[in-house]
This record gives structure tokens, sequence and C-alpha cells, in this order.
């Protein structure tokens, strides 16, 4: 995945990091403690996660953030662990 410009970047991204993984909506919010409702309202751009969620969400993709901007909540780039 390429760098993420801006919040509205972390859904679309995190849905494609997910359907690269192979697994549900609703199995990532298993996997990461959240309903499948709030992975989509995520993952459509309806919400966008703070940056402890976003950081649990992507352990739960066995992904990691390579750098957050906590200050302006902008990632920068997913990377792949």
């Amino acid at each position: 995945m390429g760098a993420i410009r801006s919040v509205a970047d972390i859904g679309p991204a995190i849905r494609a990091l997910r359907e690269r993984r192979g697994i549900t909506s609703r199995e990532l919010g298993r996997r990461a403690g959240f309903s499948q409702g709030y992975i989509s309202m995520i993952e459509t751009g309806i919400r966008v996660p703070h940056t402890p969620v976003l950081i649990t969400i992507l352990a739960a993709l066995s992904a990691e953030l390579s750098v957050v901007d906590s200050k302006a909540a902008l990632v920068s780039a997913l990377v792949e662990a």
C-alpha cells in the first residue's frame, strides 16, 4: 500500500488490506474487539478511528503503522508485517 495522504484514505486502506488478507469485516471486528458495523463505518469513511483504535485494527490485520503524526492524525503509510 502506498502513502496515505489524508484521513479519508484510512478506511479504504484498511478495507484493501483486509481483503488482501482474505478476511471478512465481521472477522476483523472479532479479532480487533469491535463490531462489524463499526469496522464497516471506518472502511467507508463514516467514522475515522482514533490512533489507538487504528493500531488495534492494524494489529488484528498483522500490519503496522510506519509513521503516525498524532497531532494531525494522519497516517503516512501502512506496512505489511
